[in-house]
C-alpha cells in the first residue's frame, strides 16, 4: 500500500543524507586524510658573531709598536675574512696602509666592513676611526676615496660625526673648496653642521692662516646659534695680528656684534703694547666697554699700563 510504497523513497533520502555528511566531513578534514597543521615559526638560534683572534691582535699591536707596518698589514690580511677588526685596531691598520700601500686602503677596509656587517651595530661608527686617522695625517685624497665607498643613508645619525671628521680634514689641509662642497652635501641632506664641525673648520683654517674664511665661519657659527669657543677668538686675533689685520677685524667684530672673549682682548692688548699702537688699543677699549659696560679688572690693569707708557691722560 501507501506505506509500503514509501520504503524505497526513505531509504534513498537517508543514503543521500549520509553521503552529504561524509562529504562535508572530508572537506573539513575531520574524517580520514591528514589534518593541515598551523605553521609555527620557531625561533632560529642566532649564530655567534666571530671574534677577532686575540693572538693576532697581540702580534699586530707589537708590530705597530716597533713600526713594522708591513708585518702589521700582512697579519691583518690573514684574519680580515674571519672576523670584524675592533675599532682600536682599525686605527693601526689604517696607519699601516698609509705607510705601505695607501692606494689599497679605501678598497680593502671598506670591503672588510661590508663583509662583516651585522644588524646589531652600525658599521659607519666602525669606519670613523679610519677617517680620523686619514684626516689627522692630512691624507685627504685617501680620506675622500674611503668616504665615497661608504653608503650614506638619509637621516643617518652617524653622518654628523663622519662629516665633522671629513670636513675637518679638508680644513686642516687648507682645501676651502672641498669644505664648501661637503657643506653643500650636508645642506642637501637637510642636516646641519655641528658645533664640533664648525670648531674643526675654524681650527684648520687658522692653521693655514685663512683669516677671512675664519671670520666668515665665526659669524656663521654665531648665526647658527652655537657658542663660539674662547680659544677660537683668541687664536683668530693672534693669526690676524701676524697678518697685520687686527684693527680691521676688531671693527668687523663690532659691526657684526660678534662677542669677543677676554682671551681675545688680552691678545689684542699685547699686540697694541708691543707695537705702541694707540689706535688699536682705543678700539679694543671701545669694544670692551660696549660688551661689558664695566671693564673687567684683568683688562683694566692692562689698559692702565699701556696708557701710562704712552703718557696718556686716560691713565
Amino acid at each position: 500500500t501507501i506505506s509500503g510504497g514509501m520504503v524505497p523513497l526513505w531509504t534513498e533520502i537517508i543514503f543521500i543524507l549520509f553521503f552529504l555528511l561524509g562529504f562535508l566531513l572530508l572537506r573539513t578534514g575531520r574524517l580520514g586524510g591528514t589534518v593541515k597543521s598551523k605553521k609555527i615559526n620557531y625561533p632560529i638560534a642566532q649564530m655567534p658573531i666571530p671574534v677577532f683572534n686575540e693572538k693576532l691582535r697581540t702580534k699586530i699591536e707589537q708590530e705597530a709598536t716597533t713600526e713594522n707596518w708591513l708585518n702589521v698589514l700582512e697579519a691583518w690580511r690573514k684574519e680580515r675574512d674571519d672576523a670584524l677588526t675592533p675599532k682600536d685596531l682599525l686605527r693601526l691598520i689604517a696607519r699601516a696602509f698609509l705607510e705601505v700601500d695607501p692606494d689599497a686602503l679605501a678598497k680593502e677596509i671598506a670591503a672588510h666592513l661590508r663583509m662583516h656587517w651585522q644588524p646589531e651595530w652600525h658599521w659607519k661608527a666602525v669606519a670613523l676611526p679610519v677617517l680620523d686617522v686619514l684626516a689627522r695625517a692630512g691624507e685627504t685624497s685617501s680620506m675622500e676615496k674611503f668616504w665615497q665607498k661608504l653608503p650614506h643613508e638619509k637621516g643617518d645619525k652617524y653622518n654628523y660625526r663622519l662629516y665633522d671628521v671629513l670636513i675637518g680634514g679638508f680644513a686642516s689641509a687648507g682645501q676651502v673648496d672641498k669644505v664648501k662642497h661637503y657643506e653643500g652635501v650636508i645642506r642637501r641632506q637637510r642636516l646641519r653642521l655641528s658645533a664640533r664641525g664648525f670648531s674643526l673648520i675654524i681650527k684648520g683654517y687658522l692653521k693655514n692662516g685663512l683669516v677671512d674664511e675664519v671670520f666668515e665661519k665665526l659669524l656663521e657659527m654665531r648665526k647658527t646659534g652655537y657658542e663660539i669657543p674662547s680659544f677660537a677668538m683668541a687664536q683668530f686675533f693672534r693669526v690676524s695680528s701676524e697678518a697685520g689685520r687686527s684693527e680691521e677685524f676688531v671693527d668687523g667684530a663690532m659691526e657684526n656684534l660678534l662677542e669677543m672673549s677676554i682671551e681675545a682682548y688680552m691678545v689684542l692688548l699685547e699686540e697694541g703694547a708691543r707695537a705702541g699702537n694707540l689706535a688699536l688699543v682705543e678700539k679694543v677699549e671701545t669694544s670692551v666697554r660696549f660688551a661689558h659696560r664695566v671693564v673687567p679688572p684683568t683688562l683694566a690693569e692692562e689698559f692702565i699700563k699701556f696708557y701710562m707708557t704712552q703718557c696718556q691722560e686716560k691713565a
